[in-house]
């Protein structure tokens, strides 16, 4: 299952990648920022220039080091490593300077994409997400060191009561197990070449990397024996050593103390996911104000759920509730030729009407076998399986919109996760009041949704018999075949579901196709 979260971690890797592929440019942009005067209408921040530029260097090789030379197979990884190795710089660098630093880099980082014909703004959006992101991440790093485990860690050595003398940190990559980190007490400190090459010990057995490691902290703890016992954290173990005469006391106690660390950072953790999908709305929204009119706007909001949601393909339908008619707008990553041509009376059709009066309380749909909600035809003309609809909405005039089906490519079955369907339902909402701000919109909705089911030899067609031609004449004026003018005719109205061609040149003429 590929969650909200993890989609949005796609954006920032894609940002990385950005920025991976201009690193000569934008270090060189990035150096100019010590090259020139930074504040020169700001008697503060003038007398701290020189200070201010250290700490942004300080930042400049902390990312060089974490995205110029990225070595790690997931987010997550890279991340945990990025915030380790933060403990080492954070207390140099003052917060509001960190707030200025960002800010710089990123501009740089964005004068130098802009100069490539290719980014789009959707790249422009990787690499602003790629610089808030890691900028929040680092600044409530640096403010909550619960969250750094190795610090959680030395602060347990502070406590009298808990003879601990070495803590190893080890973590698995694919099915080896290393050593991640190494605290110990400072009273039993040693020298940091042993320390290295402790380091470099693996093994795909933890109990023979925790049998290794305890044979050689034991030449260095000589006068007493230590136990060693472990205690899994998040997605690592740690290996704790003590005096042996007391690891039982001390083991019940760790517990405690790791599962409040525990709580603690699934807490952060929460508030970090719901921080991602407030982000995802907010890039939505700015995809969508790029649009220059409603046509653009309904292929950007097909488009959006693709781009900022953990889906492969979008179909956007509209909801007439006076006609209960739905209708084929637009798709994304489908044919769109093919759902332009879908117009269903839902009274006639058992399983979409469910559908709506289910979505009629704004809530996204999840279901794990399309052919419970949709018809048989539509499962084998788009290899439909798992599949979300999504209501599109109003609360202003509250009213259904419309809907979008999304899924996850061809016969993929997959699950949606809690954080999603509230998005989802949050988007919903957005897009349903941007939409009812356009002026017209009602009259421009259904126009695109007939325009786009019609040709413009179509549309010419109808303009003509309007005019008085005769197919004859229709025929000459376009250099066509009678047969071939009669085809049009026939789709037009099949098209457009009216009763003849008077009616369709009718409909036509109401929603503005021909004057």
């Amino acid at each position: 299952m590929t969650s909200l979260n993890r989609h949005m971690e796609y954006l920032i890797e894609e940002g990385i990648h950005i920025l991976q592929k201009n690193e000569m440019m934008i270090l060189q942009e990035w150096k100019k920022f010590s090259e020139q005067q930074l504040f020169m209408n700001d008697e503060y921040m003038t007398s701290k220039e020189d200070e201010f530029k250290e700490q942004l260097w300080l930042v400049i090789e902390l990312l060089q080091k974490y995205v110029f030379h990225w070595q790690y197979t997931n987010y997550h990884q890279w991340m945990d490593e990025l915030q380790d190795d933060w403990t080492n710089y954070h207390s140099h660098i003052d917060s509001h300077h960190l707030v200025l630093i960002f800010s710089l880099l990123e501009k740089g980082a964005h004068k130098v994409s802009q100069q490539k014909s290719n980014v789009n703004y959707y790249k422009y959006q990787s690499i602003q997400y790629f610089f808030d992101h890691v900028f929040q991440r680092l600044l409530n790093y640096s403010s909550n060191k619960v969250v750094d485990l190795s610090s959680y860690v030395r602060h347990l050595f502070s406590l009298e009561p808990l003879p601990i003398h070495w803590v190893v940190r080890v973590k698995q990559e694919e099915q080896i197990y290393a050593i991640k980190d190494i605290i110990q007490n400072k009273e039993q400190e040693n020298d940091g070449s042993w320390l290295n090459m402790l380091k470099t010990l693996k093994s795909e057995s933890l109990n023979l990397l925790t049998s290794a490691v305890t044979s050689l902290v034991q030449t260095k703890e000589r006068e007493e024996t230590l136990y060693v016992f472990s205690i899994q954290v998040k997605h690592e173990v740690l290996l704790f050593f003590t005096p042996e005469h007391e690891w039982q006391p001390v083991k019940d106690t760790l517990q405690l103390s790791i599962k409040m660390y525990e709580r603690n950072f699934e807490s952060y953790t929460r508030l970090t996911k719901q921080n991602q999908w407030k982000d995802s709305l907010l890039f939505f929204q700015q995809w969508m104000i790029q649009s220059k009119g409603v046509h653009e706007l309904i292929e950007r909001i097909a488009s959006g759920y693709v781009r900022y949601f953990p889906f492969e393909r979008c179909a956007f339908f509209s909801y007439k509730d006076t006609e209960k008619m739905s209708i084929g707008l637009t798709g994304y990553q489908l044919n769109t030729d093919v759902i332009k041509t879908i117009k269903e009376n839902i009274t006639t059709v058992q399983l979409i009407n469910k559908n709506v009066k289910d979505l009629s309380f704004y809530r996204p749909l999840y279901y794990a076998s399309a052919i419970t909600c949709l018809p048989e035809h539509y499962i084998k003309q788009f290899k439909l399986k798992s599949i979300v609809i999504a209501p599109i909405y109003t609360l202003t005039e509250n009213k259904l919109l419309g809907s979008v089906i999304l899924d996850q490519g061809e016969h993929q079955h997959f699950e949606v996760s809690n954080e999603t369907m509230i998005a989802l339902q949050k988007v919903g909402h957005l897009v349903g009041e941007v939409l009812m701000k356009y002026q017209d919109y009602k009259e421009l909705y259904l126009q695109h949704a007939l325009s786009s089911r019609l040709s413009r030899r179509e549309i010419e067609v109808l303009q003509m018999i309007k005019n008085g031609d005769s197919i004859e004449e229709i025929a000459e004026y376009l250099n066509l075949s009678k047969y071939t003018v009669r085809d049009y005719i026939s789709s037009s109205i099949k098209r457009m579901n009216a009763k003849n061609r008077i009616h369709a040149v009718a409909m036509a003429i109401q929603q503005g196709l021909i004057s």
